[in-house]
């Protein structure tokens, strides 16, 4: 049987926290939309929160308890 890697908990906790993060800053600066540098920003935003997502999913204790 194959062993599930886990990401170390500083790393998970880390992470959880730039999502959050993510979250509140595009809950503060909603009202930007169309200007062209925000929309820009939003969307690597948008782009990092739903790589760090799909990371946790896959390797997170926090996520994945079994």
């Amino acid at each position: 049987m194959k062993k599930k890697s886990y990401l170390k908990e500083k790393v998970d906790y880390t992470l959880v926290t730039i999502e959050i993060l993510i979250i509140m800053f595009i809950a503060m600066t909603i009202e930007n939309i169309g200007n062209k540098t925000y929309n820009i920003i939003l969307i690597i935003t948008i782009i990092v929160f739903v790589v760090i997502a799909e990371i946790l999913a896959k390797y997170s204790k926090l996520v994945n308890e079994d």
